[in-house]
């Protein structure tokens, strides 16, 4: 597991904001699981109440200029579910170790992605003493800590190591993660970086940078490097640190921009968008590209438009209030005395000033919200697509990050055929989330069944109907014969299920086998009078 304190904004967050979005259902069944959002050390368990409990607290320390709350994020592998107990404990460890064992806090834990993840909203002002927390080598205590929980519950381990990687490597990363599209940094380090690193002069530099379309230039006090077609710029240094404005002078001798005294060579090749990773391979991923694209232009068209619109209509607000203040100096004119028209004429010079100004901020504010609102990216479209019931976007999606479901999850699939193949959509049964890994969520009632293409997974408490739907899934992806994955006690509801509904499967687990067959004989004392069709297993 990977434990990240959201970094806050400027200016801090309200925490009252911060616990209305993290309970926040968004239209998903399957984000929040019942009891699955709760206040610790507070009057109320009931996370709002406790967030205004907590901002009530947060009032009473006004010497505290810093931001008063914490966001941590508690991330687990792929498949990975713990049990409420072990979330708990997760939980109060990482508060404890972290000096905030005390203090009031929310904690909701969300099941709508590919990797179950605990928030903690954190009160940092002591309930008591009314003083604030701000834990020194944070990110490092953090790590230390999840390292120590892995080994203590039996979790999937993760890295917790520095990775040596740049700040800009690791935020092109992270953008990638979000949008699915390849960045510039990425194709740049894959395509240009050892040319780069070549260059012994700056002519060479000029040139190997100008056959992959790109530029060299000084911003501050260091470099960019540029795509020309784009405008798109990342920091030198970013792609290596050898390539810092200090590093590459000791190397090249002064910077100059001046251009090779050769001329500028014709681009070879150059940055463009596409998909990243080895979906961009994919023959249903190049024809959902181009639509993405046609996508993407048509709702650029619509904000430009839009954008055009605003303009115009505060173009024309503004124009009106000249009128209207023209038109109240010549009523002034006409007034007898000097004191009075001029006191007329410094009115209406204030309220001109007044109205044109409430009309550039509101028209900027619209302006900002049309940009910030009218953005499409590859990853987010394609969910989209992919909730449509779009059997080729989810198989993109799957392409993106495939690999075996977590063994001990509570999951049915193939031993013969484990690689992922098309969705078992069922018509009748509406997506309540599709994952950025093409996973596909039904809910039922207030369980969650997971398509993941290579298993279909189920909570641990799963009941019997929603596993008897979960093992239908699995036949008409997978056939008669499936591998079950999960506790003891998981494995023989699913038994009971299959003997239940009388599929006609048949279990690669003998144990598992063995018991369907006794429940389908009912010749098993955990039956308790279940109905089973003692005919032909239906084909």
């Amino acid at each position: 597991m990977v434990g990240v304190i959201v970094p806050k904004k400027t200016g801090g967050g309200s925490v009252m904001r911060l616990v209305d979005y993290l309970t926040d259902d968004q239209g998903k069944a399957s984000r929040i699981g019942e009891g699955e959002a709760y206040a610790v050390n507070c009057l109320s368990d009931d996370p709002g109440d406790a967030a205004l409990e907590m901002k009530n607290t947060q009032n009473k320390n006004a010497r505290a200029k810093s931001d008063k709350t914490m966001h941590l994020i508690v991330s687990f592998r792929a498949g990975e579910n713990p049990s409420p107990e072990t979330l708990r404990t997760v939980e109060g460890t990482i508060a404890g170790g972290l000096g905030f064992g005390d203090h009031q806090r929310v904690v909701v834990i969300h099941r709508d992605t590919d990797n179950l993840h605990l928030h903690m909203a954190i009160n940092k002002i002591h309930p008591e003493k009314l003083t604030i927390l701000d834990p020194g080598y944070s990110h490092q205590k953090l790590g230390t800590i999840c390292q120590s929980l892995e080994l203590e519950l039996h979790l999937a381990a993760d890295n917790h190591e520095p990775t040596g990687k740049t700040k800009g490597e690791n935020a092109a990363q992270t953008l990638e993660r979000m949008t699915g599209e390849e960045s510039l940094n990425s194709w740049i380090r894959r395509e240009c970086l050892a040319d780069i690193n070549r260059a012994a002069s700056w002519d060479e530099l000029h040139e190997t940078l100008a056959k992959a379309g790109l530029t060299v230039k000084a911003r501050g006090n260091g470099l960019i490097i540029q795509d020309e077609k784009s405008g798109q710029a990342v920091k030198a240094s970013s792609l290596d640190r050898g390539l810092s404005k200090a590093g590459l002078e000791k190397k090249l001798g002064k910077y100059g921009e001046e251009r090779p005294t050769n001329g500028i060579p014709e681009p070879e090749k150059g940055y463009r968008r596409q998909p990243h990773g080895k979906e961009k391979d994919l023959a249903e991923s190049k024809a959902l590209w181009n639509e993405y694209l046609e996508a993407g232009n048509k709702l650029k068209s619509e904000r430009d438009e839009a954008v055009k619109r605003a303009k115009e209509d505060r173009e024309r607000k503004i124009a009106q209030a000249v009128l209207d203040y023209k038109a109240d100096l010549a009523r002034g004119k006409a007034v007898a005395g000097r004191l009075t028209r001029k006191a007329i004429r410094d009115g209406a010079s204030r309220i001109y000033k007044a109205r044109t100004a409430a009309i550039r901020a509101k028209s900027s504010r619209e302006i900002d919200e049309l940009y910030q609102a009218k953005k499409l990216t590859w990853l987010p479209w394609l969910q989209s697509e992919a909730q449509k019931g779009r059997e080729d976007a989810i198989t993109v999606l799957r392409a993106r990050a495939f690999s075996l479901a977590y063994k001990a999850n509570p999951a049915i699939r193939s031993l013969d055929n484990p690689q992922p193949g098309k969705p078992a959509l069922i018509p009748e049964q509406k997506i309540d989330t599709v994952t950025k890994n093409g996973n596909i969520i039904y809910q039922m009632g207030k369980e969650a069944v997971k398509d993941r293409g290579e298993s279909i997974d189920l909570n641990r408490e799963a009941s019997q109907e929603t596993m008897i739907m979960a093992l239908r899934m699995a036949r008409k992806r997978f056939g008669g014969k499936l591998f079950i994955s999960g506790s003891e006690h998981f494995k023989a509801g699913i038994a009971k299920a299959a003997a239940a509904a009388n599929l006609g499967i048949v279990f690669a687990n003998s144990e598992i086998e063995n018991k369907r067959k006794e429940f389908l004989a009912g010749n098993n004392p955990l039956t308790n009078g279940l109905l089973i069709d003692k005919g032909k297993e239906r084909s």
